[in-house]
């Protein structure tokens, strides 16, 4: 992999971080964010599944660690399956950056 090709695949893997935190922290409906909010933002389970295996899939050409993804995928190496947050970590600070994100995205709305 060039370092063009990896830098791309960097970024890649940061916006599938933040959607899937995201993702996880709407599941979750903190009672401060509107159910509106969560109606529009929530991705539909399908869009979901494909930014965990996405997700996956650059862990492992990237040589990072799963810490995301709990719910194990077919071809998916050992290592990897199975191996992340199942609930939201709210002390993590890419999910409380998500967090404050996602209320200002609520605030604005209102």
């Amino acid at each position: 992999m060039t370092a063009e090709e990896r830098r791309i695949k960097e970024l890649q893997y940061a916006a599938l971080v933040d959607s899937i935190v995201k993702a996880k922290i709407l599941y979750y409906q903190p009672r401060e964010i509107s159910e509106a909010t969560i109606t529009a933002l929530m991705p539909k389970d399908s869009r979901y599944d494909g930014m965990e295996r996405s997700y996956l899939r650059l862990c492992r050409e990237l040589g990072k660690p799963n810490e995301l993804v709990h719910k194990e995928y077919p071809g998916v190496p050992e290592h990897l399956n199975g191996k992340g947050m199942m609930e939201v970590d709210w002390e993590h600070p890419v999910v409380k950056a998500a967090y404050a994100e996602l209320l200002q995205y609520d605030r604005r709305k209102k």
